[in-house]
């Protein structure tokens, strides 16, 4: 694969739409758009977050849904993507509390 590239796919979405999160692991770095809408710029390696908020009013019920990636760095083995019930901020062990 030639990068940077556009890669588009079509999936059908759940009977009853809800807010679920983008979850970009093992790819790279980029944008992607579900139906036309940007949801944001992932990097799962540097974040500052992992996935992406994706509210169930983005979701079409009646037809296919379309989801875009313009992939910037690299892509894995398999072009897969996940939509996660929860979101993972990317937070990990380097949360430092401060007090004020």
């Amino acid at each position: 694969v030639i990068l940077p590239a556009l890669f588009c796919g079509q999936f059908q979405g759940p009977v009853k739409s809800l807010d679920t999160f983008f979850d970009p692991s093992g790819w790279g770095h980029g944008f992607v758009s579900l139906n036309g809408i940007n949801l944001g710029r992932y990097w799962p390696d540097v974040g500052p977050q992992v996935t992406l908020y994706a509210p169930g009013v983005y979701f079409n019920q009646n037809k296919p849904n379309t989801i875009c990636l313009l992939e910037i760095e690299r892509t894995p083995s398999k072009l897969t993507v996940s939509f996660v019930k929860k979101s993972n901020l990317g937070l990990g062990n380097s949360l430092n509390t401060f007090d004020f």
